[in-house]
């Protein structure tokens, strides 16, 4: 089965790294602001689920606030397909944190539906609670 890597930056205006890393990492936020159970520990090889159980694995590695790496699978992944590896990265600059995400190893042929979902299911998602909370 052929693979690819996603790679995506986002600029959150306005945040601080530890926010959107709280975002990702707290599994009652993370809950509350995409509406779908999580089940996730800010802890090193622990199993999760996000999204229900669409999403699930195991975190591999955190540097709070800055870095999380995990293997992960889609619900809808041939049984077969290996895990892929995720990488989010937050960088603060002066007036907003980029959010980088590194994805390897995505099956190739559902590569452009799980690019798009990070940016819907979850980067528009984000920027809407933010938004939310300003006002």
């Amino acid at each position: 089965m052929k693979t690819t890597t996603i790679q995506q930056r986002i600029k959150f205006k306005g945040t601080r790294a530890a926010q959107l890393y709280r975002f990702y990492m707290d599994a009652a936020l993370h809950a509350a602001i995409t509406g779908y159970p999580a089940q996730i520990e800010a802890q090193a090889q622990r199993p999760f689920q996000l999204y229900g159980d669409y999403l699930s694995g195991h975190t591999l590695f955190l540097i709070p606030n800055q870095l999380i790496v995990q293997s992960l699978k889609a619900r809808n992944w041939r049984l077969e397909a290996q895990p892929s590896i995720l990488i989010l990265q937050f960088k603060e600059e002066e007036e907003h944190t980029e959010l980088w995400l590194y994805q390897m190893n995505v099956p190739t042929a559902i590569a452009a539906d799980f690019k798009k979902g990070w940016n819907d299911w979850y980067w528009k998602v984000w920027k809407a609670y933010l938004k939310r909370q300003q006002e």
